[in-house]
């Protein structure tokens, strides 16, 4: 961002600018192993699914036919599969 302004600078004033030379810190990047899945869940967005497995897992106690037990499967594999997402997601980032 700095080079682009600086290059917007030196077009205006029509001298050349040379881009500045960037520290080898800014490209480093932590490891994505390192995420682990404890420090996934200190994250307020991972909570999401959990509390949909655990509502699911109430309405599994819950229900007394088949429609509630396949509503309640239904629930708690499309959490896991959004947890599963979510995961895969944060240690891409990390």
């Amino acid at each position: 961002m700095i080079g682009n302004a600086l290059r917007l600078a030196a077009d205006a004033s029509g001298q050349t600018v040379e881009k500045p030379q960037t520290p080898p810190e800014s490209g480093a990047k932590a490891d994505s192993s390192d995420t682990g899945i404890g420090e996934v869940l200190k994250t307020p967005e991972a909570w999401g699914p959990i509390g949909s497995i655990l509502t699911a897992g109430g309405a599994i106690m819950a229900g007394s036919g088949p429609l509630q037990r396949a509503l309640a499967a239904i629930m708690v594999a499309s959490a896991a599969v959004g947890l599963w997402y979510f995961l895969r997601r944060v240690r891409e980032a990390g």
